[in-house]
């Protein structure tokens, strides 16, 4: 118990202590995805790294500048109103690539990485990613360096939040043989991480896979208990490579039958196919390069001086007769209606008075 608790301390040590790294370069820059923008600044001192979060509020036409540095407020100065707080959120950061874990091997260059974001209070999130082509994905599949045809999955989070989520209960992992593929299921367990294979028969298919999963700082598995065999598996997917013209590298397309129906998905392999994205759209997009503090602060100015075209009238315009001579006529005589009319007069032109 001594020793478990001695472990925790130092690898909270570690974490809290270890967000002044050096971030990979293909990171620095502004991205983008349908409801925010992230900007990691490229700073020539060693301080602790802050993400910059803004968030594109009332359907994507105000943008809040929810998480900055507090010196950004200081070059220029946020805007205080209704949609915003008065202080921004400060949230440190730090990016590793996911190279070796107790139970998997990948290249040191699978462009594959844990983002840690430290919040209030010391907490921290683990956020695995992708980084392929100028796109960031949180749903992706790392290939095991020791058996080519075992790709594991990752605890998918929520994304760069400025608030922290509750882990995932389960993740995927993906195994090809031959021309299909198993998608075999791991959960959430408090079980000892317990570095061992287990087997997966289907038919005359035979194979070994990892017993747990470790992810996120969370222990998956895909057997119960000490039980060496994974049951109930799910018929395979079955694989054809597309013959088009589609496939443009490193993208590779595939032709998906499951129970006798076609399904077009997209396998997007990174350049050494080590890492595979599933037919996913990307979470984030970068759409500037480098230290562009200036191109960020002009993302704001932009969206926040647009405004909204006016809405489309309820009713169409007609060429309709009022008759307004009937209409004062028969209110001729009526007292209340005719206190309601000079309402209306000083508050502004009746309509038969633009006329």
């Amino acid at each position: 118990m001594k020793k478990n608790c001695f472990f925790v301390l130092i690898t909270i040590f570690f974490l809290i202590n270890g967000f002044s790294q050096n971030i990979p370069d293909e990171f620095y820059g502004i991205w983008e995805s349908k409801d925010r923008y992230v900007f990691i600044e490229e700073k020539e001192t060693e301080n602790e790294n802050q993400i910059v979060i803004y968030l594109k509020t009332y359907y994507g036409w105000y943008v809040d500048r929810t998480v900055e540095p507090k010196e950004y407020d200081e070059k220029v100065k946020r805007s205080r109103n209704s949609s915003t707080p008065k202080n921004a959120e400060q949230i440190y950061f730090e990016i590793q690539p996911i190279n070796q874990t107790d139970s998997i091997m990948i290249a040191d260059d699978s462009l594959a990485f844990e983002i840690n974001l430290r919040y209030s209070k010391n907490e921290i999130r683990k956020i695995p990613v992708a980084l392929i082509n100028q796109h960031i994905y949180l749903d992706f599949y790392i290939q095991d360096s020791n058996d080519k045809s075992f790709y594991r999955g990752n605890a998918v989070s929520n994304g760069l939040k400025i608030s922290q989520w509750r882990n995932p209960d389960n993740i995927s992992c993906l195994y090809f043989f031959e021309d299909s593929y198993f998608d075999i299921r791991y959960w959430l367990t408090d079980m000892d991480f317990e570095k061992a294979k287990v087997s997966l028969d289907f038919d005359d298919k035979r194979f070994s896979v990892d017993k747990h999963i470790f992810s996120s700082g969370n222990n998956y598995s895909c057997v119960s208990g000490k039980s060496k065999k994974i049951r109930n598996v799910h018929p395979p997917f079955y694989i054809q490579k597309n013959q088009s013209n589609e496939s443009i590298e490193p993208y590779i397309y595939f032709n998906i039958a499951e129970n006798d129906k076609n399904l077009k998905k997209s396998f997007f392999f990174n350049n050494d196919k080590s890492v595979i994205v599933f037919d996913k759209e990307p979470y984030l997009t970068k759409i500037a390069d480098k230290n562009d503090f200036e191109s960020l602060m002009q993302i704001v100015k932009s969206s926040n001086s647009r405004r909204k075209p006016p809405s489309a009238p309820l009713f169409s315009e007609s060429d309709l007769d009022w008759h307004w001579d009937l209409i004062d006529y028969i209110e001729r005589n009526v007292k209340m209606i005719q206190e309601v009319r000079q309402r209306q007069k000083d508050f502004g032109p009746r309509a038969k008075d633009l006329n």
